[in-house]
């Protein structure tokens, strides 16, 4: 059954590394203070691993910029969206 083509299920954006993206242009989006950040996949493909997982490079594209500060350690910085 698991051997059935049907039965692949797609990896979720954030787990995959920046050398199996296909798009030109990569995007991510804060969810707390809505900022974008773009970065274009050769730019990260140089600046990155090939092999770096998105979610972190993302996290790394959107860290220290946010506009909403708490004071709090566990609260401050941008939570990407990886949809």
């Amino acid at each position: 059954m698991l051997s059935d083509p049907r039965a692949e299920t797609r990896r979720p954006i954030g787990s995959r590394s920046l050398a199996e993206i296909r798009a030109s242009v990569l995007r991510v989006e804060c969810l707390k203070c809505f900022r974008v950040v773009e970065i274009s996949r050769e730019n990260a493909l140089k600046l990155y691993d090939g092999g770096s997982l998105w979610k972190d490079v993302a996290t790394r594209l959107l860290a220290d910029g946010c506009a909403h500060r708490t004071g709090r350690h566990e609260e401050d910085g941008c939570w990407p969206d990886l949809r």
